[in-house]
């Protein structure tokens, strides 16, 4: 029987293929969107169109981020749009993190797990574990299957110093006590190795070097996803440059979120072909990445 293969192996392997390390972002303005009609029908076509540019063009993304709360917005409309992106990605082995940023007591975060990877079927989600280690728990059963898990650590926005850099009493960072719980789990052996991610925002590179050179100290293999380029201020050259350079080899298993950069290509390029201006915008990011 061949071995499963593990989600941080996937995450290599396509990017190899694809030859890129971009995180897709999906994740849906209404008012930014040059189509009319129904919620579930605008939005689908919208994101349907520039995956679809995007494979005619050769440049079919390594994966693809929505975050849960711009389908959630719109009701049963927006999880439809949702629900049928989801399955459009499946068909084009596009693989989906669902970022959902969920975090809760055991049985409760067991209900989360089930409805995000059984019933919505995506391949990793977001998972606030600020609450602890047993936050994570009820997903180790879909880390062993193949499914990634994505833990805040050191978050893009502006105020996350206000919590995450706060020091402890042996003067480690709140952000590396977090580092620190997803590499026992793995020390444990209790999840598969590269199932087990950290979410680190493109705004702080520093602290984005410091995490992932930690990871590589303690021997453990954490995919990290990176959001914050482009809006956020965050730089893709600089990314890249905190996670070693473009000839390290581990840098394959990591993505650069960006999402309006590409939602919105068509308005910074002034053109009215939307899915022609992202398919632009992830040749540039790729060139620019690479690696």
């Amino acid at each position: 029987m061949t071995q499963q293969e593990t989600y941080a192996e996937k995450l290599t392997r396509l990017a190899k293929e694809r030859k890129s390390i971009i995180c897709v972002g999906l994740d849906p303005e209404i008012d930014k969107i040059p189509l009319h009609g129904e919620i579930e029908d605008v939005v689908f076509t919208f994101y349907r169109n520039i995956l679809q540019a995007m494979i005619d063009e050769n440049v079919k993304p390594a994966i693809v981020k929505p975050n849960y709360a711009f389908y959630f917005q719109h009701g049963f409309e927006g999880l439809k749009a949702l629900q049928r992106i989801v399955g459009f990605c499946h068909e084009n082995d596009i693989p989906i993190i669902l970022d959902a940023k969920v975090g809760d007591i055991n049985k409760t975060a067991q209900a989360y797990a089930k409805g995000i990877f059984d019933w919505l079927k995506v391949d990793a989600v977001t998972v606030n574990a600020y609450m602890g280690r047993d936050v994570l728990e009820p997903f180790f059963p879909y880390c062993r299957e193949g499914k990634g898990v994505y833990g805040l650590l050191k978050t893009s926005n502006e105020s996350s110093g206000e919590l995450q850099d706060l020091e402890l009493k042996d003067g480690k960072k709140v952000y590396l006590a977090a580092a620190d719980i997803l590499a026992g789990i793995y020390s444990k052996k209790e999840v598969t190795s590269g199932s087990l991610g950290g979410v680190v925002g493109a705004t702080y590179p520093i602290q984005l070097q410091e995490l992932n050179d930690y990871f590589v100290s303690r021997n453990v293999v954490v995919p990290l996803l990176i959001p914050g380029v482009g809006k956020q201020g965050g730089s893709a050259a600089d990314v890249v440059q905190a996670l070693g350079g473009k000839k390290n080899e581990n840098i394959w298993m990591h993505r650069i979120n960006v999402s309006s950069g590409f939602s919105e290509a068509y308005i910074a390029q002034k053109t009215t072909d939307y899915a022609g201006a992202a398919v632009k915008e992830l040749k540039r990011l790729n060139k620019e990445v690479g690696p």
